[in-house]
């Protein structure tokens, strides 16, 4: 075998080598790619659930606001109503219509 012979196969070696090693690197590389884009949509659905959270977390505060509004609204009638069906004249026109006195809301009743 001549020089010439040997350097060629080994040239022939080394391009397959390379060619070994560079179709590895690129299926790694496509392998990265497709676990960082897997790992962005998981991250932007983390994002989203979280976002979601906050807002029905800030519509539940304002449910409670309104709720204790309501409760505050009908306990200030419902004190008003007690009050006037106990009082001269209101307890003569409650007893003739059978209006009787009211209790507050509690949150068990609901």
């Amino acid at each position: 075998m001549s020089l010439l012979t040997v350097f060629l196969l080994l040239v022939i070696v080394m391009c397959t080598l390379f060619t070994v090693l560079f179709n590895s690197v690129t299926i790694k590389l496509g392998r990265l790619e497709s676990s960082q884009k897997e790992f962005e949509a998981q991250q932007k659905r983390h994002f989203d659930l979280n976002h979601q959270a906050e807002v029905a977390e800030a519509e539940l505060a304002d449910v409670e606001k309104s709720i204790a509004s309501a409760k505050e609204t009908y306990d200030a009638a419902m004190a008003a109503y007690n009050e006037s069906i106990s009082r001269f004249p209101g307890m003569f026109i409650a007893g003739i219509f059978g209006f009787e006195p009211i209790n507050s809301v509690e949150k068990d009743d609901f």
